[in-house]
């Protein structure tokens, strides 16, 4: 087994009332079967307000949201009241792990923390910190030898020594991104070798990258993502003031750090799910069309009235994406209807 972390993962700390945007409010919060033994077996002064502050939905145990979107049990110092009350090995499961993930890869296990959470995300858009992994390798005889997933990884590692040579600019860096992984999924379609040495494939820009983020592609982009649900609606009405304004990309302006360990972040979450469905050019391109929409929303925000910085926006951006099953789909399945126009 081959254990994979970002080297910040472990400084990740919840900052609890401190936070400005509570991850206990806004979305449902299932409980797990083991949490939910463990609270029907809890006695004293809380067991009432405990009980009261679960719902049941066909059988699914959930906290209560009040009106506001709140859990039942965050209270008005934005503290859970089962933490204070029971302790932290009380928490369910959902709380406990958010906002860390992990994938299963045959022989390889990636974990991180996710971007929609404010503390994760000051480690993640650390301008100081460059992204590095670090291995721990556990003798096992429960997982085999994967040569598919092993191939992925050394692509994935390739991307991030791609992404990470800031000789070139960040819009060259994801062009060539973008060719590399293009020209290696056209090998996996045609059921061709998978080449061993992938250092010795030649990276190169293509046309792949200006016809993404061309106006018309961005603009029709910008319509399917209007389409999609949100939690809150003020996304919906930035994205329609992107169309209004015709702010889309301005070549050459993007701040090659953050979009740099933006573009890293995103590979790095969802690159390695091609073990599953072998679409990996996908996941690169949903990782340089996040960064170009996340380009126009800073812009729009600088030059309209929107009160967020950059920071802010990356975090909405991955709430109301990553964190939606729904989205996240739909929006890979809209990949599919929509080959690139390339020239490499």
């Amino acid at each position: 087994m081959r254990k994979y972390i970002p080297e910040y993962y472990k400084e990740f700390h919840c900052l609890a009332s401190q936070c400005k945007d509570t991850c206990c409010a806004g979305w449902e919060i299932m409980i797990d079967r083991a949490s939910l033994e463990r609270y029907e077996k809890v006695s004293g002064n809380f067991r009432d307000k405990l009980k009261k502050g679960i719902a049941y939905t066909d059988g699914e145990a959930s906290f209560h949201m009040d009106s506001y979107g709140r859990c039942a049990f965050l209270n008005e110092k934005n503290l859970c009241e089962i933490y204070t009350n029971l302790g932290q090995d009380a928490l369910c499961q959902i709380c406990t792990e958010h906002p860390r993930f992990h994938g299963q890869y045959g022989r390889i296990l990636q974990s991180g923390i996710g971007l929609a959470c404010e503390a994760a995300a000051s480690l993640i858009l650390n301008p100081d910190r460059p992204f590095i992994l670090e291995e721990t390798i556990e003798e096992s005889d429960e997982f085999e030898e994967d040569e598919w997933t092993d191939w992925l990884f050394l692509v994935q590692e390739r991307l991030f020594e791609i992404l990470k040579n800031r000789q070139y600019s960040i819009e060259e860096r994801m062009s060539q991104a973008l060719s590399f992984t293009y020209l290696l999924q056209q090998c996996v379609n045609q059921e061709q070798e998978l080449p061993k040495d992938i250092k010795m494939i030649q990276v190169r820009e293509s046309d792949i990258f200006n016809n993404l983020s061309a106006p018309e592609s961005l603009e029709s982009w910008l319509y399917f993502y209007m389409d999609l649900e949100y939690m809150d609606p003020v996304w919906t009405e930035m994205l329609t003031e992107i169309v209004k304004e015709k702010i889309y990309r301005t070549s050459g302006t993007m701040d090659h750090v953050y979009y740099e360990n933006l573009t890293i972040y995103f590979i790095y979450r969802h690159f390695m799910k091609a073990s599953e469905d072998y679409n990996l050019f996908d996941k690169v391109r949903f990782a340089v069309l996040s960064c170009l929409l996340l380009d126009m929303l800073n812009r729009l925000c600088m030059k309209k009235d929107f009160p967020f910085t950059s920071f802010d926006i990356a975090r909405m951006y991955s709430k109301e994406i990553e964190y939606s099953e729904e989205n996240l789909s739909a929006i890979f399945e809209e990949f599919l209807f929509d080959p690139p126009c390339q020239n490499i």
